[in-house]
C-alpha cells in the first residue's frame, strides 16, 4: 500500500527550517519538564 499526504508539501528554506525547529524543540523542552515535575510528585508521593 503507498503512502500518500493530501497536504501539498514544499521545501523550507533554512531559516524558515530554524524558525520551526526552535518553536518545536522550546514545546518539547517545556513538555518533558511539567512531566519530569509530574513524576517527581509521583516517586515523592510513594516514598
Amino acid at each position: 500500500m503507498p503512502i500518500t499526504c493530501p497536504i501539498p508539501l514544499s521545501p523550507m528554506n533554512q531559516k524558515a527550517f530554524v524558525q520551526l525547529d526552535e518553536e518545536g524543540m522550546r514545546h518539547a523542552f517545556e513538555r518533558q519538564g511539567q512531566l519530569g515535575r509530574v513524576c517527581d510528585g509521583v516517586c515523592n508521593w510513594r516514598r
